[in-house]
């Protein structure tokens, strides 16, 4: 085991050196700007650039009678063995079904194009979930419902869609230091640590130094969160009623581990996959 975590850390360390993310990460940037598209708002990509995170409530049209009709089909969940607190409505690993809404949403060409406009190259898509929150009973909050920052890549995005009304504390929202990602100015507080250590920030350190700073992301049904989570951010402690949560993680393909997709591939592909889409899934 203390051989594989130093293996671990040793590669991120190296894919972490600039020099060495940008080779990593060329074909895709070479891609984006053969192909660049506006993301027919250019607040968000704005607003992605200053602050990590953008919420969205209109800018962006979702089908979200549908996925709401497809969640509910969904009979057999599972318990995250690392996040007990967490039920998944698919399992990570699983071959991906394009048939899925929700798949067909994260693939969805302008979706890309926001993601792609905040990294600057072609993004992976690297894991898909939908999640509900058990409610706690005075548990002491853990892994995801504490202060962190994601250990995928430097640079990376998330989505996340509302299922339900996220409108008060005790729905579990998501929490967000703007300017902690790798473009804002709080970058260095309490910085990313590089796999395999987690970047936990010790308990009361983001209250002592950022407590005007937190951004708490209260939405309706449907609202979207663009954050970069390599930023600060803590989620999904919910105390009165669970919270039904879509995330969705894009990463380059710089990151630290080069790790493969949290999915697997069926044999048999849809023939209208466009080649940003067959890009994002691994195939170019």
């Amino acid at each position: 085991m203390l051989a594989q975590n130093l293996k671990t850390n040793l590669r991120a360390r190296w894919r972490n050196l600039n020099l060495v993310w940008k080779w990593n990460t060329r074909k895709a940037r070479k891609l984006y700007k053969q192909n660049y598209k506006e993301d027919g708002n250019k607040y968000i990509s704005a607003r992605l650039h200053s602050y990590g995170n953008f919420i969205s409530v209109e800018e962006i049209s979702i089908p979200l009678q549908k996925l709401q009709s497809y969640q509910q089909s969904i009979k057999q969940k599972y318990i995250n063995f690392f996040k007990p607190f967490l039920i998944e409505y698919w399992k990570s690993g699983e071959v991906i079904d394009f048939k899925n809404p929700f798949v067909q949403l994260a693939l969805r060409e302008d979706i890309l194009s926001i993601v792609s406009n905040y990294l600057g190259c072609w993004p992976v898509l690297h894991d898909y979930r939908l999640w509900e929150t058990k409610v706690m009973r005075n548990e002491t909050p853990i892994y995801s419902q504490m202060w962190h920052r994601d250990p995928e890549d430097k640079k990376l995005l998330n989505m996340f869609i509302y299922l339900n009304d996220v409108e008060e504390d005790g729905v579990g929202p998501f929490q967000y230091i703007p300017g902690s990602h790798i473009e804002g100015p709080y970058w260095k507080t309490l910085p990313q640590i590089l796999p395999p250590v987690a970047s936990y920030p010790k308990k009361g350190e983001v209250i002592r130094l950022l407590s005007d700073k937190i951004k708490t992301c209260y939405g309706k049904v449907g609202t979207i969160i663009f954050a970069d989570t390599a930023g600060l951010h803590r989620g999904g402690y919910s105390t009165t009623k669970p919270r039904l949560m879509f995330k969705v993680l894009y990463t380059t393909t710089g990151n630290f581990g080069n790790n493969k997709p949290r999915y697997r591939l069926p044999v048999e592909l849809p023939e209208e996959l466009t080649k940003q889409q067959k890009f994002a899934i691994g195939l170019c």
